[in-house]
């Protein structure tokens, strides 16, 4: 029996297709577009849907059983049965014939009272959403009761193929026929006959004992199962959330068995609409909203849609046992390229506009042709405008600071995130849900308004301030701070909160006056932001003064405060003393800190002579409680301390009274030694500490530029660097030494005192480095070169022992030689110093230790008495001096016999070769060629034209004279009487033209001529004895043998 009219269906819809074949193709073509394009992946939501709109026709929460079992889908739910205008509905594209109902008033859903909306609109409002099932069935059928509808694309070709006038479609289209525009009848017994033989359903009676509705799906084929396995699969706890008529979901297929359930509502806020809602495991919280669209609204709406102005709008999220907003469930289940649904808009089921808000977003939204996409209009807008002002009540429900994770994004996936972005934003800006901080214990004066919430545009954020301690400690003075937790800056200023500098907050926290307790609690608050930005952080001081900055602060401390207050320092108020102070560079009040501080030294450089033994005599009480000296801090070396005469002198310029430095000095004692009274009251040590002494002050500083600019106060400074230079390489860069060190106040002894002046500096252990140890200037190049160092300098040039220079002195273990050129002096006796400290002084124990201006002086003095052999000897040593190293002599000492004699340095010669020395010359030196350059005079050869006469005859060199010389010239000239400048001579050497030529008159001289030529001038005397008695070569040729065995034997006695 025909109890839901598909016969009267089928005849509407077959005369409609025969009078206009093109209506037959407009449907097929509509029913293909649906199946293959807008519902291809709707099954299972459709399924759900119509199960849910039949729960809210019959006014309980829906049952849906979803079973995949080999080719069969079986989807069984309870609710309303079909009847014929569902028959119909089902059979119909584009006009669907669901409309409002009211819950029955037997088992109705929970009301607005009850924290869930009226559940009295329909899902479905198209009429096209069954048709999502072709994309998986060519033979869906319907169980509702005791009626069985079904359509069938074979069956439905098989009429059509019949009518003469439908009949070329067919054999044009082929199977591509509508399926849906023709529904049948059949009953429960007869049901069978209509399946395909692959349909088998266990346990189908059973089945619909407890359902009041099944639908089976015959699956087309291989795709078809996979495609329906995916998507059941694929259903999680959105599917009842936008469909709140269903309270259970089974799904049954190859993976097992799975049950979502979806539990009452619990009311958390009846005015705000918050309510929560229990899926399977997950517990969500949802925010709803309801209304009626204006027909402007409605304006460019279709007509059943104007006719239908409700709206609604819902946004959920689960929550995890703190009571924080979880994460959307994971895409677990989603085809490649899918998105999983909590990462659409609903509408209320599932679209393709995808969304980032971290929420599930639901409402009526209007779709397009497609059915897929949301319509853009004035209603979307609206709807947009809805789900902002409803998810910021949703946000403002939770109160932990998690809350902000649901803050979106700055920007949207597309145009209507976009503009769902923007409402939830601005929503959320003027929503009072952020906790003010709260400062301070109930009942203080701190405390603010317990529970107060901030709009985010009220909300100030103090930048390097979240991460202090405790930050809300600063709520009384900084208005708009959030609670702790919600110091989260991108939500925060994605909504409007204002960001201040922290600089800028020390700066508005130095107009507050606040008591020095209060300030503690501060840097309390403050304790683990930016150090650099807390640099001018306000300090209240014990003098009741706000300092700006804790760097030299003090901080109270082992320093009597009575002491303290002398120097009127800058001292924190105990009441206000924090960690963080220290930490920002306020240091503990003790006696190096005080000593530190720059106040200190500026109060005492700015006192007047009063006020400066005040300050003078408390800096030295600190010296002595602390461990600092000059050393540490120079300037203490500077302190004005009353001398003797009652007059403030730099300390590093006066001496401890008894010193033994103050006897060798040429001074008033009074005005160079320390006031006895401040002896006595703050002892030698203490004293000493700030730089007063009892020997001799020591300059030491490093990498010092050795040129004009250099300056110590040192006497003589200026010349001595004038001196240093000329002695080193030019170079466009000034020279570095490395440690310069120098011996203050040498110029002031005594010159008596000498003697004791310079054992006083050999026994320091200060000052004699600046004596002893080289000093090494280092040019551009890196190179580094000896220099003499300043203090040994001036003392050679200016200290004096009984009106000798200490460079014109000799030790007395110097050679016969220095004795007779230096005055000799007993280093322990005379002068009480060592060898070591002598030699960098200058004072000589060999020819090699005198400098080469000394030796010329000395040679040049009349009281000088020297022999031809010590004269011969000094002027061996000066040949090998620089010729930059000395003045070239006025008076120059030449020999005289077995003495010397002074004479005019103009008048001697150098005589290079021993040959000259025949000519009796008035002046002679000798020595070698550079000795004249060192001495600046001629050579003979230079000054004198002396050649041998032309009467010679040149003769073979006797033969047995290789035997004596063996770089014997092979000839020579003999003359019977040689003439030389007038003068007979033995001998003479020749060098004109370039050649060297051996002239003799004597067989002594030509021993001489040849031997001097051989390089062997010390056997010109075996040679002559062999010239002269040919017979007796052998035996002095033995003899010559002996004379290094007689020279060792000699040594060895």
């Amino acid at each position: 029996m025909d109890t839901l009219g598909t016969q009267a269906i089928r005849e509407r819809v077959l005369a409609a297709w025969t009078a206009s074949p093109a209506r037959f193709r407009e449907d097929a073509n509509a029913e293909e577009e649906l199946a293959l394009g807008a519902y291809r992946d709707r099954l299972v939501v459709e399924l759900a849907q119509n199960a849910a709109d039949a729960a809210l026709r019959h006014g309980t929460p829906g049952r849906l059983l979803l079973r995949l079992d080999g080719t069969t889908l079986l989807a069984a739910n309870t609710g309303a049965a079909l009847d014929s205008e569902g028959v119909e509905g089902l059979s119909t594209l584009r006009a669907s014939t669901k409309r409002a109902v009211a819950p029955s008033s037997g088992d109705r859903h929970k009301d607005d009272e009850d924290g869930e909306h009226a559940a009295t609109e329909p899902v479905g409002r198209f009429g096209v959403g069954f048709a999502a099932v072709l994309a998986v069935t060519d033979e869906p059928l319907i169980i509702s009761g005791h009626d069985v509808v079904y359509w069938s694309r074979s069956r439905t070709r098989d009429i059509v193929a019949q009518l003469p006038e439908l009949a070329p479609q067919i054999a044009e289209r082929g199977r591509a026929v509508p399926v849906l525009r023709l529904p049948f009848a059949t009953d429960r017994e007869s049901m069978r006959d209509v399946l395909p033989d692959a349909v088998h359903i266990p346990g189908l009676d059973q089945i619909l004992d407890t359902h009041d509705t099944a639908v089976l799906l015959p699956l087309r084929d291989d795709d078809a199962v996979a495609t329906a396995r995916r998507l059941i699969d694929a259903i999680d706890d959105a599917l009842l959330l936008v469909l709140p008529a269903l309270g259970e979901i089974v799904i049954e297929s190859g993976t097992g068995r799975r049950t979502l359930t979806a539990s009452s509502a619990t009311v958390l806020d009846h005015a705000g609409g918050i309510w929560e809602r229990h899926v399977g495991a997950r517990r969500w919280r949802l925010a709803h909203a309801t209304g009626s669209a204006s027909a402007e609204l409605l304006a460019d709406r279709p007509v059943e849609e104007r006719a239908r102005p409700q709206w609604s709008v819902t946004v959920a999220v689960p929550v995890d046992d703190g009571e924080h907003p979880a994460r959307l469930p994971g895409t677990q289940g989603t085809a490649e390229g899918e998105r999983p649904p909590s990462t659409v808009v609903h509408a209320p089921t599932p679209t393709d506009d995808a969304t980032a808000l971290p929420a599930l977003v639901v409402g009526t939204f209007p779709l397009d042709s497609t059915r897929r996409r949301i319509a853009p209009g004035p209603l979307t807008d609206h709807l947009a405008s809805q789900v902002g002002e409803t998810y910021a009540r949703l946000v403002a429900s939770f109160s932990a600071p998690s809350a902000l994770a649901l803050v979106p994004g700055p920007v949207g996936e597309s145009e209507l995130d976009a503009s769902l972005h923007r409402s939830v934003r601005e929503a959320l800006s003027r929503t009072p849900f952020v906790p003010a901080a709260r400062a301070g214990e109930a009942g203080s004066e701190t405390e603010i308004v317990a529970g107060r919430r901030l709009r985010p545009t009220e909300v100030q954020l103090v930048d390097g301030l979240e991460r202090a301690a405790d930050p809300s400690a600063l709520a009384t003075v900084v208005p708009g701070l959030p609670a702790a937790g919600w110091w989260q800056r991108g939500p925060l200023t994605r909504l409007g909160a204002t960001i201040t500098a922290l600089a800028d907050l020390i700066d508005e926290l130095a107009t507050v006056n606040l008591p020095a307790s209060r300030w503690r609690e501060i840097y309390a608050a403050l304790d683990g932001a930016d150090p650099e930005a807390l640099g001018a952080l306000p300090v209240p001081l014990a003098d009741g003064r706000l300092g700006r900055g804790p760097r030299g602060v003090l901080l109270p401390g082992e320093v009597d405060a009575d002491l303290l207050a002398t120097f009127q320092l800058r001292v924190a108020a105990p009441e206000a003393v924090h960690p963080l102070l220290a930490r920002l560079g306020a240091v503990p009040a003790t006696p190096s800190s005080v000593l530190r501080d720059p106040s200190v030294r500026a109060a005492i450089d700015t006192a007047d002579d009063d006020r400066a033994r005040e300050l003078a005599d408390a800096v030295l009480q600190l010296v002595a409680a602390g461990d600092l000296t000059a050393a540490d801090e120079p300037w203490l070396a500077e302190l004005p301390v009353p001398d003797a005469t009652q007059t403030l002198a730099p300390a590093a310029e006066l001496l401890l009274p008894e010193s033994p430095l103050v006897a060798v000095l040429d001074v008033e004692p009074a005005e160079y030694t320390v006031d006895a009274d401040v002896v006595n009251r703050h002892g030698r040590e203490v004293l000493r500490a700030v730089g007063v002494r009892e020997s001799f002050a020591v300059v030491q500083e490093n990498d010092v530029p050795l040129d004009q600019e250099l300056w110590h106060d040192l006497d003589g400074e200026d010349t001595w660097v004038e001196a240093t230079l000329r002695d080193l390489p030019d170079d466009d860069l000034p020279p570095l030494i490395p440690t310069f060190r120098a011996i203050r106040d040498l110029d002031l002894v005594h010159d008596g005192s000498w003697a004791r002046a310079l054992g006083l500096l050999a026994s320091d252990p200060e000052a004699r480095p600046a004596i002893v140890e080289p000093m090494f200037a280092v040019t551009s190049d890196g190179v580094r070169h000896a220099a003499e160092p300043y203090s040994a300098w001036w003392l050679r040039r200016h200290a004096r022992w009984e009106g000798w220079r200490l460079d014109e002195l000799c030790t007395h273990d110097a050679t016969p030689t220095l004795r007779a050129l230096l005055r000799p002096v007993a280093l322990d006796t005379d002068l009480a110093i060592d060898t070591t400290f002598a030699s960098a002084l200058g004072i000589a124990r060999s020819l090699a230790d005198v400098r080469t201006r000394t030796l010329l002086e000395r040679l040049g003095d009349p009281a000088v008495s020297l022999s031809s052999t010590q004269l011969v000897e000094i002027y061996t040593e000066l040949a090998t001096r620089s010729p930059d190293t000395a003045e070239p002599p006025q008076w120059l000492r030449v020999p005289d016999g077995a003495t010397t004699r002074l004479v005019d340095a103009r008048d001697a010669v150098v005589c290079a070769e021993p040959h000259w020395l025949q000519l009796e010359l008035p002046a002679v030196v000798p020595g070698p060629p550079r000795l004249a350059d060192l001495l600046e005079i001629d050579l003979a050869e230079e000054r004198y034209d002396a050649g041998p006469s032309h009467d010679g005859r040149q003769l073979p060199v006797p033969e047995l004279t290789h035997a004596v010389l063996d770089e014997a010239p092979r000839s020579y000239v003999e003359h019977d009487d040689l003439v030389v400048a007038g003068q007979s001579v033995d001998w003479w050497i020749d060098r004109a033209h370039g050649h060297s030529t051996v002239h003799a008159s004597t067989l002594d001289g030509l021993a001489r001529g040849l031997a001097w030529m051989a390089g062997a001038w010390e056997r010109r005397w075996l040679l002559a004895q062999v010239l002269q008695d040919p017979a007796a070569l052998t035996v002095a040729l033995l003899e010559e043998s002996f004379t290094d065995r007689a020279e060792r034997h000699s040594n060895s006695w």
